[in-house]
C-alpha cells in the first residue's frame, strides 16, 4: 500500500495532519510569535483564511 493510499484510508492520520497543518498556520500567523506582518495584511489573510 502506498503513503497515499494510506493516508486517505486512515481518518485518524488525516486528522493529525490537520491538526499539526492548523497549528502551524496558527503559530506562524500568531500576534505573539508571527512572521512580522502588518496589521492590515493580517486582517486581509485572516478574512481569507475564515470558514464561511
Amino acid at each position: 500500500m502506498t503513503l497515499k493510499n494510506y493516508i486517505f484510508k486512515s481518518l485518524w492520520l488525516q486528522v493529525v495532519i490537520s491538526l499539526l497543518l492548523g497549528l502551524g498556520v496558527g503559530l506562524v500567523l500568531g500576534d505573539d510569535g508571527g512572521i512580522g506582518l502588518d496589521d492590515d495584511t493580517l486582517d486581509s489573510l485572516s478574512s481569507y483564511l475564515k470558514i464561511p
